[in-house]
Order: C-alpha cells, then structure tokens, then sequence
C-alpha cells in the first residue's frame, strides 16, 4: 500500500506515474487516462477516495457513463478490456485502476 500512496504523491507533483509488476499494473486516476490492453485481460477500479463522481469507462466489457461510486461499490471489479485501449475518466476524486492477465 506504500507504493500505491506514492502514486498519489506523484499526482500531487503533477507527475504520471504508475506500478508495473510482470502480470499487473495499477494507476492512479483523477481525471482522464488511456489505458492499453497490452497483455492484460482484467481491469478493476477501486475509488481511492471515498466517493468517485462523474466515472465514465469506455472501451470495456461493461461500461458506465457519468456515475457516482463510493468505497462500498464492487461492480467496477473485473471488468475486461473490449477493445485495444481503455478510456477512463472522472469529474471528481480519485480512482485506483488495476490491469490484470
């Protein structure tokens, strides 16, 4: 959890950054990214704060358009990419992206 805390303090350094392991990488969104299906199957999305306002997926299995989620919400879990790229973005707080194989 250390390092997912640092991707926030990237963020505030106007930095992108994110956490690369061999079958997953995790990013931390708090208003747009493109996410690219490489070798990853699964993408998960966790607010990482308490409530997320404005999610909208694109480019997934199951999509969402202009959604309020909170830290008590599971079906951003396990979602699947639907096409080469994932387009998320949010209008308000952050959100935790997980690709996974």
């Amino acid at each position: 959890m250390g390092n997912v805390y640092l991707l926030k303090d990237a963020k505030t350094l106007g930095l992108n950054a994110k956490i690369v392991e061999s079958d997953c990488e995790i990013i931390l969104i708090d208003k747009f990214v493109e996410i690219e299906r490489k070798n990853y199957k699964y993408l998960s999305f966790l607010p990482f704060s308490e409530t997320v306002k404005g999610l909208t997926l694109k480019g997934v299995k199951y999509p969402l358009n202009n959604v309020k989620i909170t830290q008590k919400v599971y079906y951003t879990m396990s979602n699947e990419f639907a096409s080469d790229v994932a387009a998320v973005s949010l209008k308000k707080g952050e959100l935790l992206a997980i690709a996974t194989k």
